[in-house]
């Protein structure tokens, strides 16, 4: 954790330095542009050095040693519990008719099948059509948007029944009737391939067009606020060098398939697969092209899971032993 008032004090002081400092290109105090702009600079390193980001340091003259040391820090798995998972979607559910489905199918996606944000909004109203009706569950076929993978198909994740009835739904219904609406309003529209589209409530001009990562972005940050999921962190002021605390959302969409993670071992254990069985029906579901890269990046999670059920089960049976009136742990 980041100590405020340590970083204050070098904030402050690197401050004053900056305002000592004479420029050598024009012979003249820095502006107070740059001095933000640097302090700013500082204030990232800070915050790398003290949650062991893995991503590159701010500064480009960081010691080589302490980079490479950086790089292969193992990425935190946050996902979401049970009683968050309940809420968020609960709220995320239309109250009435009227009200749009298609945020609420777009967190459950991702919570039912692991899939990143870029695969559940490259989902095409064409796989959706051709579905049959009559079964109560579905074979999707995923590709990446973006990323090294760019187009790369092949990758079938499994669709529980109640999603497929609601992406059904969506399909016919509520798609189908914004579409018109966008005719309505563009004589040009063009109906894009994508299954989520901009509702009613968008602009004119982006009715009808391809629902965009910021938007879903901005919708899950403000449905965690509304449902009180948040978490406190410190921001420091450049201007000023002063630190608060902020709220902000506790989790990201990302985090959704860290969940996905979490809750499809606990069932493949619960079902009497053992370890190794699991990883691998897990390490298909996510894509990856090796198992070593699933456990590299969820095992620590699971095995902090599987310690934390354990002593909640010595806990639970000493609670009893003692009720009994029985030995236990002092």
């Amino acid at each position: 954790m980041i100590d405020p008032t340590r970083v204050e004090g070098l904030l402050y002081k690197y401050r004053a330095d900056l305002e000592e400092r004479v420029s050598a290109k024009n012979k003249d105090y820095l502006a107070q542009a740059t001095i933000a702009a640097r302090l700013d600079t500082a204030i990232q390193y800070q915050f790398w050095l003290a949650h062991k980001d893995p991503k590159p340091a701010p500064f480009s003259h960081q010691p080589r040693g302490l980079a490479s040391q950086r790089r292969h820090t193992t990425r935190k798995v946050v996902p979401f519990t049970l009683s968050e998972m309940t809420s968020f979607l609960q709220y995320l559910a239309p109250k009435t008719a009227t009200e749009s489905w298609r945020n609420w199918l777009i967190c459950y996606a991702g919570f039912a099948t692991g899939a990143r944000l870029d695969e559940v909004l490259s989902i095409e109203a064409s796989q959706i059509a051709k579905w049959d009706r009559t079964t109560s569950s579905q074979v999707l076929t995923l590709r990446r948007s973006k990323g090294r993978r760019t187009g790369a198909t092949g990758r079938d994740v499994h669709i529980p029944a109640r999603l497929k009835e609601k992406l059904q739904q969506y399909y016919f219904d509520e798609r189908k009737s914004i579409i018109a609406q966008a005719k309505a309003a563009n004589c040009r529209y063009a109906e894009p391939p994508e299954l989520f589209i901009n509702g009613s409530k968008a602009t004119a001009t982006s009715i009808g067009a391809a629902h965009k990562q910021r938007r879903v972005a901005e919708m899950f940050s403000a449905a965690q606020l509304a449902c009180g999921q948040v978490r406190t962190i410190t921001q420091f002021d450049p201007l000023t060098a002063r630190s608060r605390e902020s709220r902000k959302a506790k989790h990201t969409f990302h985090h959704t398939r860290h969940t996905y993670v979490v809750h499809a071992y606990r069932y493949y254990i619960s079902a009497g697969l053992s370890r190794d069985q699991a990883w691998m029906a897990i390490k298909e579901a996510l894509g990856h092209r090796r198992v070593s890269t699933t456990i590299e990046l969820y095992g620590a999670a699971i095995a902090d899971e599987e310690i934390a059920q354990r002593n909640a089960q010595f806990d639970l049976m000493n609670e009893m032993m003692r009720l009994s009136g029985g030995p236990h742990e002092q």
